[in-house]
């Protein structure tokens, strides 16, 4: 009886993945056929190079989470498990379940500083204060070095200057 339970969960689990991973290919698959309708019908559509604000909401949520979970454990540890006094500062292994959520927020936090110059390198491109051509809207207009008036003949069958 167990046996079948457990063949059970194991195939709901398998169908689950199995429904998440072809529902993410399927979203794929109409967002590509969708771009190549709108390069087919001449429109380009444009993507701002966007920061994953994702990374930055999950960091600060694993962050906070570790930390909480890192104090109450380590309260609970001191209270109640005899070995407490045994590690430096009643950090036993047990404080791990709140330590791995800090780092793993740690780490998407310094990722997600990591790639941020470099994303903002690409979207912002700008001359320096100094240079000379910082300035050129002050620059007054030139005239044109060639007259187009005397290069291309206004009459189509007379040749051009050469």
């Amino acid at each position: 009886m167990s046996s079948m339970i457990l063949l059970l969960a194991c195939a709901g689990i398998f169908v689950f993945f199995i429904l998440l991973f072809g529902f993410l290919l399927l979203m794929r698959y109409i967002n590509y056929k969708e771009n190549v309708k709108m390069a087919d019908g001449g429109i380009v559509q444009l993507q701002k190079p966007k920061r994953n604000r994702w990374l930055l909401v999950v960091g600060w949520i694993g962050s906070v989470l570790g930390v909480l979970l890192s104090a109450v454990i380590w309260v609970v540890g001191i209270k109640t498990i005899n070995e407490a006094g045994l590690y430096p500062l009643a950090l036993g292994p047990w404080m791990l379940i709140g330590l791995a959520p800090l780092f793993f927020g740690l780490c998407m936090l310094l990722i997600y500083v990591i790639l941020a110059p470099a994303q903002q390198k690409a979207a912002v491109s700008q001359p320096p204060v100094g240079e000379p051509w910082a300035n050129v809207s002050q620059v007054s207009p030139q005239e044109p070095v060639v007259d187009i008036d005397k290069v291309l003949p206004a009459d189509p069958a007379e040749e051009p200057l050469k």
